[in-house]
């Protein structure tokens, strides 16, 4: 008969005396939430408050605050008139709009509120701000990130005793929550209460509560545009993790919630505001620009480097922490473009070859772009977006400003011969040094507002816009009209100059 060892007897023993302990933490750690119902939390509301505090600046260096502090001031009133009504006016909330495109808001622990820009050029009223706010606001005072962060922690805790692991760090615990509910959200469930009370708190700041439907009307068709478009591109579609991504359009359930608010006596006057909303907004930075890489139709301007590159007419171009990807309009083909910092002595072939990776070099050639040492070669087998592929590579050298520049081509029904080579070789020799020209053309691009004249259309607008690929489906969704809607004459409309 087989014994268990005393030692794995003591262990047992003492995993189940844990487990027991945590048992009870568990049940004493249900608490009453402001909102009504009970929480399970391992934190206290100082602890909620310390905990935001650290994450605010870890926010802020990863997506920047927009500079802009009259729009900084009018979203902060917003959101102090909100919170004021809510369920938990005693805390000290925090509103901040960051320099970031992507269509998102969210609350961190503690009354952090945060809403992007790019979010912000989808909007029409003030009313809509508000509404967006007022769910972010519902989030805290339900206590979601706490109890999203209690329910990690305890999950992680059993699981270290269970198997005798050691314990995940709190800085680990961070981490995890900022890379996961802030992209996912808290749960259909825990985003429809937040729908409710944003909307009960709308209604008592003044504002319509049906203002979270026309948000939602909007972003649905935003996030309809983007997993196409992403389809397409062969990349993982970009939606905001909140109230959109869990609601269709048509969402009883959501109507319901929202509804309940009618309760609350809204005034015939409710404030909406849409000029002074879109006052503010006019000049708001448009898309994938931060203040020294800008995109222009097919071109990207480096303002801090002094480059530019010209892509292929009609790709799309995306740009993430100064790197650049082009994708053709099928998504087969699809052309990198990064800079690195070098040494002042280096030699362009060897720098290619170490990041070339494995594979046959062929086409191997030492050239001269704008003046700079460069090379240029063809890695068989080499990693690309589409996986093993043949790629076209280019590396140009200036070694004055210590800085390097690598292309990346590859199509993703490569097998030999590269099918958009003469694409990826155009770009590559369009590397240039920005003149004066330049430097004025490449300004950011922002939203700018005009009143519709009954004759032009969207197609027309399109073509003096700088959004260059789907710009016509960018503006229609900025003016509530996509798929195929036309401006209305005497209404403003948006435009992106």
């Amino acid at each position: 008969m087989y014994r268990v060892p005393r030692k794995a007897t003591i262990q047992k023993r003492t995993c189940l005396v844990l487990l027991g302990a945590m048992a009870g933490l568990i049940l004493s750690s249900c608490v009453s939430n402001p909102t009504g119902g009970s929480d399970f939390v391992l934190m206290s509301e100082e602890d909620e408050l310390q905990l935001g505090a650290r994450m605010h600046p870890q926010i802020i260096q990863q997506y920047g605050i927009y500079r802009d502090q009259g729009l900084q001031n009018y979203v902060n009133n917003i959101g102090q008139k909100l919170a004021a009504v809510s369920h938990r006016p005693n805390i000290k909330y925090r509103f901040t709009v960051l320099d970031d495109d992507q269509v998102n808001a969210f609350a961190t622990p503690g009354g952090y509120i945060y809403i992007t820009r790019g979010i912000m050029a989808y909007l029409d009223s003030e009313a809509e701000l508000a509404a967006i706010i007022g769910h972010e606001i519902g989030h805290v005072t339900a206590r979601h990130a706490v109890r999203q962060h209690g329910k990690s922690s305890i999950v992680r805790a059993i699981s270290a005793v269970a198997g005798m692991l050691t314990p995940l760090q709190s800085g680990s615990v961070l981490t995890g929550y900022v890379g996961g509910a802030l992209l996912s959200g808290f749960g259909r469930k825990a985003e429809l209460q937040a729908d409710g009370l944003g909307a009960e708190y709308l209604a008592k700041a003044g504002y319509d509560p049906e203002s979270i439907i026309d948000v939602l009307r909007v972003m649905k068709q935003k996030e309809l545009f983007e997993v196409e478009r992403a389809r397409q591109e062969g990349r993982k579609a970009q939606v905001y993790h909140g109230i959109f991504a869990t609601h269709p359009d048509n969402d009883t359930r959501l109507k319901e919630v929202v509804g309940a608010a009618d309760k609350l006596q809204v005034r015939p006057d409710a404030v909406v505001n849409t000029e002074a909303y879109l006052s503010r907004i006019n000049g708001l930075v448009y898309g994938e620009s931060s203040r020294n890489r800008i995109i222009r139709k097919n071109r990207f301007y480096d303002r801090g480097l002094g480059i530019k590159v010209t892509f292929p007419e009609g790709w799309a171009i995306r740009s993430s922490a100064g790197n650049v990807t082009a994708t053709s309009p099928d998504g087969n083909a699809s052309l990198y473009f990064g800079a690195l910092p070098i040494a002042k002595r280096v030699v362009p072939k060897t720098i290619l070859r170490q990041n070339m990776g494995s594979g046959n070099i062929r086409e191997s050639n030492n050239i001269t772009i704008d003046g700079l040492p460069a090379f240029l070669a063809i890695s068989d087998h080499s990693k690309s977006v589409y996986g093993k592929r043949p790629v076209r590579y280019a590396f140009i050298a200036d070694p004055n400003r210590r800085v390097g520049f690598i292309f990346a081509g590859a199509g993703r029904n490569d097998r030999h011969d590269i099918a958009a080579d003469p694409e990826f070789i155009k770009s590559i020799f369009s590397f240039d040094r920005m003149s004066d020209a330049d430097f004025r053309a490449a300004r950011l691009p922002v939203i700018s507002l005009l009143t519709a004249d009954g004759i032009s259309s969207y197609a027309s607008l399109a073509e003096n816009s700088v959004l260059g690929a789907h710009a016509e489906d960018h503006l229609r969704l900025l003016n509530r009209a996509y798929p195929d809607g036309e401006p209305v004459a005497g209404k403003i409309i948006k435009v992106v100059r």
